[in-house]
């Protein structure tokens, strides 16, 4: 499987699971910070990544160090991309599911450009 198909696999299972437990803003919340965390501190994307570490010492870390962050499903998921060697992908499934999410939603986003300031009023509807 290619890697737009490894991601879109990835985030349309956690998407549908984070559906049925009905916790789907705050798994998107918490995949949104493993993302940015190895973003941000890219020890932590090698630690992942590293074949000199077992997938099992990776996972013990990852639930000591991020126990208050994350909950089972995203241990889940880590454990699914180490294992699989595609932890690289997280960045991606991030942001797919975030396009899921949006695109399930109620909500429209949208961006407006006008010549004049609009109105408090304006701007609510």
């Amino acid at each position: 499987m290619n890697k737009k198909g490894l991601v879109n696999k990835y985030a349309r299972a956690l998407y549908n699971v984070s559906v049925q437990k009905e916790d789907v803003k705050e798994v998107s919340e918490r995949v949104h910070y493993i993302s940015a965390v190895m973003k941000a501190v890219p020890e932590f994307s090698q630690f992942l990544q590293t074949h000199q570490i077992s997938a099992e010492d990776k996972l013990k870390v990852l639930k000591n160090v991020l126990k208050d962050e994350i909950l089972s499903l995203e241990v889940e998921l880590l454990a699914e991309l180490i294992q699989h060697g595609h932890v690289l992908l997280m960045a991606e499934i991030s942001r797919r599911f975030a396009y899921l999410v949006e695109v399930d939603s109620s909500v429209v986003n949208v961006k407006i450009s006008s010549a004049t300031e609009l109105s408090k009023d304006e701007i609510k509807d």
